[in-house]
């Protein structure tokens, strides 16, 4: 027996699903299967050497997920940063104001973005610390993995809306497509699949934002940039005399 995740239902009794080393199989679903909770992406129990579907796995929320929760807010504040005004007032306007006050935007007939893609220096991580948020440090730990956590994910940002996603280097999973040679490379682009496949799955203006942060956006699938999605993008260049003043002048108070 192994795990593995339905990709794609062919008719009532076949589908399309890869397992947890890489490949994909065309299989069938065994009769005493519950059709009716299987969907595309849920996790299934899979005969080796028949290769067929016996099991509906039930989804828990995985440990890996559970230990993405901020449980306390954090210490940083947009008061802790020199300069970055525009792109703190753009992240205001685009994530924080939805979730606060949404009534502005039914109000002027607009429809809040889904949330903000930060690119340019390292900034953006310590700017992104200013939102509380449910905060991602990796999604490739095994084979297989990456998508069931994108949508657990997803799931438990829902449960504990409002809140806000953060995905830092976005680009680890979120880059071109290509012609997939690798079981690794394979679960990189289901992995993708599955964020753009959540992205399009709930309404801008419900109680969840998302915040993406890279130094490579020009690595970027377009399909994450497209209207929609992500398209509010926020640059952070370079600090000017003016910026790398307000940062050291702390700093100088607690040597004097």
């Amino acid at each position: 027996m192994s795990i593995g995740n339905l990709e794609e239902l062919i008719d009532e009794n076949h589908a399309i699903v890869s397992s947890t080393i890489g490949p994909e199989y065309y299989v069938c679903i065994l009769s005493f299967v519950d059709k009716d909770q299987l969907e595309t992406g849920c996790a299934i129990l899979m005969h080796n050497k028949v290769l067929s579907v016996v099991e509906l796995l039930q989804d828990e929320v995985d440990s890996m997920v559970s230990v993405m929760k901020v449980e306390k807010a954090p210490l940083e504040s947009y008061a802790d940063m020199g300069g970055l005004d525009a792109q703190i007032q753009e992240i205001k306007e685009a994530v924080e104001l939805p979730l606060t006050h949404p009534e502005l935007y039914e109000d002027i007939g607009i429809r809040p973005p889904k949330g903000v893609i930060l690119y340019g220096l390292n900034w953006e991580d310590l700017t992104s610390k200013g939102c509380g948020k449910l905060n991602i440090s990796g999604f490739l730990k095994y084979l297989g993995d990456g998508p069931k956590l994108v949508r657990e994910l997803f799931r438990v940002a829902d449960d504990l809306s409002p809140s806000v996603v953060f995905i830092d280097e976005i680009d680890a999973v979120g880059t071109k497509r290509y012609d997939a040679h690798s079981g690794v490379d394979r679960e990189i682009q289901r992995t993708m699949l599955e964020l753009l496949n959540q992205l399009d799955g709930f309404d801008s203006r419900g109680n969840v934002k998302v915040i993406l942060a890279t130094n490579r956006i020009e690595s970027l699938d377009p399909a994450l940039l497209r209207p929609g999605q992500i398209e509010r993008k926020i640059e952070f260049p370079l600090p000017d005399i003016k910026t790398r003043r307000r940062i050291f002048q702390p700093l100088i108070f607690l040597w004097l």
